[in-house]
């Protein structure tokens, strides 16, 4: 098998399977299934047409091919005793990553081109089609990437296409006009997905609420009890409290709130400092 044959049998075999897979989706009713199996094979034919025209041996295997794998693929068929009927290639995604890692960093893959595979497998072994927008979205996946291994190997596309070049111009315009509809979509749900995922924190009314009970304790910050001064007082030896309350002004505050920690003996019972001729807010019991 020479290097020219086969060039030229994978280019032929992507070609049919490509036009098949548009009259599928051209028919009516459209025949979803045929359609996206059918330009799965064209996508992984045409892969290994732009492989095989630089250089058979990238279409061996990824796992560590065989010797006689090697010599059909190098032009030496007849030094294997199985000849091609035994050949093992590289498989249609590795195919894929491959001839786009050869085309360069400026060719983009279609972001439907991995579930255009996957779409494929599902009917090949469990029959599980596609919805017709979903079919669409696929096939233009796979025309696209057809389209930029055509520039690079060079043949036309409309000698590869036939009868259905501008079916499959309008088939990847109307594709992309839909992913540019459902990008502006979700464009404009953001905004709600994200006041939905993040509420606004508390407003006013619980924080004044909080304003009011500090102050009563005669705090400077609303952000933590553990700011609140210490008032010149008057303390008196008093019987123990249970729980070690202090007394602020006629607000309780638990002692860990202030910076001087209570005695652990007795309680403290906090009155205002005197003023002019005025007693001593408490006596001593």
């Amino acid at each position: 098998m020479s290097h020219e044959s086969i060039h030229e049998h994978l280019l032929i075999s992507a070609r049919k399977w490509a036009r098949t897979a548009v009259d599928a989706y051209l028919e009516e009713p459209i025949d979803q299934d045929f359609a996206v199996h059918h330009m799965a094979v064209a996508v992984e034919h045409a892969s290994k047409t732009y492989l095989a025209s630089i250089a058979p041996v990238l279409l061996a295997s990824e796992k560590q091919p065989s010797v006689d794998d090697l010599l059909i693929l190098s032009g030496n068929e007849d030094k294997t005793k199985k000849g091609r009927a035994g050949l093992k290639t590289i498989g249609g995604e590795g195919a894929i990553l491959r001839a786009a890692q050869l085309l360069g960093p400026e060719h983009k893959a279609p972001a439907k081109l991995k579930e255009l595979r996957e779409s494929r497998n599902g009917i090949t072994h469990m029959g599980w089609g596609q919805p017709v927008t979903e079919c669409r979205a696929l096939l233009a996946a796979g025309i696209e990437h057809i389209n930029a291994l055509l520039k690079a190997l060079p043949t036309e596309p409309d000698g590869f296409w036939g009868t259905h070049l501008e079916a499959c111009t309008a088939l990847v315009a109307q594709a992309m006009t839909e992913m540019e509809i459902r990008y502006q979509a979700k464009l404009r749900q953001a905004p709600r997905a994200l006041r939905r995922d993040h509420p606004a924190p508390v407003r006013s009314r619980d924080r004044r609420t909080r304003q009011q009970s500090l102050r009563a304790a005669d705090c400077r910050s609303v952000a933590a009890v553990g700011t609140c001064r210490m008032p010149r007082v008057r303390t008196h030896r008093l019987r123990k409290w249970p729980g070690q309350i202090w007394r602020v002004r006629g607000g309780l505050v638990p002692p860990q709130a202030l910076r001087v920690p209570p005695v652990q003996s007795h309680t403290h019972d906090v009155g205002t400092r005197p003023r002019g001729n005025q007693g001593p807010d408490t006596q001593r019991r």
